[in-house]
């Protein structure tokens, strides 16, 4: 496909600062064939942001001595810029050449959604970052050997086996082609269990506790049918065996865990999906987490990223506000949910946990779930590679969610909204943000920094490379994307970016016992680096400037020489600076109280 030229505009870029004030930028507004670009006149600004991150576009009403024209440009990954053209004209070239730069490549008359993906920047993109040994983002992640990591710690004493069963995705083509399953369920009534499944997505391993042998199973919701009675005996002998391969418990001591409201299970039963039958489940009841759907989150985000855009400095009802978005409840759901798992899977008991197709709230709480039990998902390369186990190789939807191929760009007036797709859904943003409230609480034990979790939320939502492109690993190989694009990995690995990423405060740690994450919802923390980021252009946010503060004082102390056994206090010189004392991370958590307090000034 022929590039299009680029084409610039002078404008005034608004930026506003975080008394919630703007300040007007003079600069040129750049859109060339794959992303937008502001240059300021001073030098000093230099944005850019992909089409694909767009969320709307809309026309402005501001007051202003100048006779410009506004338009607010809201990007998904709650960046803000409000443009100001010198002339109603300009403005009008601008909406009509926005709408064509963004989309005429994804109103292609192909029928194929799955073709249209080629069109996205990163199959033309190009990293210009020198190549480094073993730096291949697409050998972050081996199936088998991640599975094997997972079985060693148990020297040969489980009753799992890696199968290839779904290779040819014949059984289930959302699903990847290595899993692993229980000894003693023969492969080949897969298929038949698959059946009982929605979309296929049968009982799958996600991890297993390497002291007492609970796993963590991941599937959809089962399809007994109307009435609610039909059976599969192929899918009850896989959840059997699946609870039978953990010596730890008996038969009747695990956990099905449905995330959804027990209402919504209930209202799938029109369509002949729902919940198991605990009477052909062995009299294992049930466990409803209460989490909403996709539609509740999209509209949560949707009033986060308007009251973040319309808050101002007089505004005496921000808490209000920011509760009547759900957004905080929401989160506060999610992980209640994850630390119920957690405890099941820590007292030593499996847990089977799904929601409707297994690909939304299941990621989630599966991915919170090991994060919180194992420390290798806590490193850079541990939690690369939970990413693609747990939301590229069990497909999440990612192109549906991110709403990557938008087939139009509405430019509305102020106030009229931006627009969706039905399947759009800030789950992926939310399983971050889940992250960030673990790293909060407990400051020392994540090898990467929010940074590194913000950059990954940005290249979600920005097509350049080629980790989050697809819902499933089938499209993904049958796109080419391994071959034909970089990995987000490979950028966010490169040793010139990866001091950028590292958390200064982190311990490395090797236990498995689970982390005891405080849910209560004033525990929820509102994160102003992400959501707030539009204030921050300009200015380097609160946490960010204590983290440098910190990260200098810790620097000066590693390099001040070590006192002297001889010198002691009362020999030393009036008016004499003594050397700093050494500090480390675990002094500056060294207690829960502490720990709590450091999280709380971030």
């Amino acid at each position: 496909m022929d590039q299009l030229p680029s084409k610039s505009f002078p404008i005034k870029l608004f930026v506003r600062t975080p008394r919630r004030e703007y300040r007007t930028i003079d600069g040129v507004l750049l859109l060339n064939h794959w992303s937008l670009h502001f240059f300021s006149l001073d030098g000093t600004l230099d944005l850019e942001e992909s089409y694909h991150s767009i969320h709307s576009v809309e026309r402005k009403r501001k007051e202003s001595k100048e006779s410009l024209s506004y338009v607010e440009i809201v990007f998904k990954q709650f960046s803000c810029w409000v443009c100001g053209f010198m002339s109603q004209e300009k403005q009008f070239d601008f909406d009509k050449s926005i709408q064509e730069y963004s989309f005429t490549k994804v109103s292609s008359s192909s029928s194929s959604q799955l073709s249209l993906l080629h069109n996205v920047p990163a199959f033309d993109f190009v990293m210009r970052l020198p190549r480094v040994p073993d730096g291949d983002g697409w050998e972050v992640y081996d199936a088998e050997k991640e599975y094997q990591r997972m079985f060693k710690p148990l020297k040969g004493k489980h009753k799992w086996v890696i199968s290839h069963a779904n290779k040819d995705f014949s059984i289930c083509d959302t699903y990847p082609q290595v899993i692993a399953l229980p000894k003693n369920f023969g492969e080949h009534l897969l298929h038949i269990a698959g059946r009982h499944r929605d979309r296929g997505r049968f009982p799958a391993l996600s991890w297993i506790h390497p002291e007492n042998q609970a796993s963590l199973t991941r599937c959809s919701q089962p399809l007994p049918g109307i009435a609610g009675n039909k059976r599969s005996e192929a899918d009850e002998l896989l959840i059997k065996t699946i609870f039978q391969a953990n010596p730890s418990k008996s038969l009747t001591h695990h956990h099905i865990v449905d995330a959804r409201p027990f209402a919504s299970a209930m209202a799938n039963r029109a369509k002949g999906a729902g919940y198991e039958n605990s009477e052909y489940y062995f009299g294992i009841e049930v466990d409803f987490l209460s989490i909403e759907n996709i539609h509740h989150m999209r509209d949560g985000v949707d009033k986060m990223r308007k009251l973040m855009r319309s808050i101002t400095p007089s505004d005496t009802s921000w808490l209000s506000k920011l509760e009547s978005t759900n957004w905080i409840s929401y989160i506060h759901s999610l992980l209640r949910g994850t630390m119920k798992i957690v405890k099941y899977l820590r007292e030593g008991s499996s847990v089977v946990v799904h929601c409707s197709h297994g690909w939304d709230r299941t990621a989630q709480l599966s991915s919170l779930s090991q994060i919180l039990l194992d420390p290798h998902y806590r490193t850079f390369r541990g939690f690369e590679q939970l990413i693609e186990k747990e939301w590229i190789q069990f497909g999440h939807q990612v192109s549906h969610r991110a709403s990557h191929l938008s087939s139009l760009l509405k430019i509305t007036n102020s106030g009229d909204g931006g627009h969706y797709e039905d399947e759009e859904s800030p789950i992926f943003l939310q399983f971050i943000d889940g992250v960030h409230q673990i790293s909060h609480q407990f400051p020392t034990l994540f090898e990467f920094n929010d940074d590194f979790l913000i950059e990954i939320v940005d290249h979600f939502y920005s097509c350049q490379y080629g980790t989050f492109l697809g819902n499933c690993l089938k499209e993904r190989l049958s796109l080419g994307i391994r071959e034909t694009t970089t990995s987000l990995w490979t950028y966010l690995n490169h040793p010139s970016k990866r001091a950028s990423f590292t958390n200064i405060l982190y311990r490395p740690h090797s236990s498995f016992s689970a982390v005891a994450l405080a849910t209560s919802q004033d525990k929820i923390h509102f994160w102003e680096d992400l959501y707030s980021r539009a204030d921050f252009v300009l200015t380097t946010s609160p946490a960010k400037k204590k983290m440098k503060l910190f990260a200098k004082l810790l620097d000066q102390a590693r390099k001040a020489p070590p006192p002297s056994s001889s010198t002691t206090t009362s020999s030393t010189p009036q008016g004499d600076v003594t050397s700093a004392p050494s500090v480390s991370a675990s002094e500056t958590t060294s207690s829960g109280s502490e720990r709590t307090q450091i999280g709380e000034k971030e």
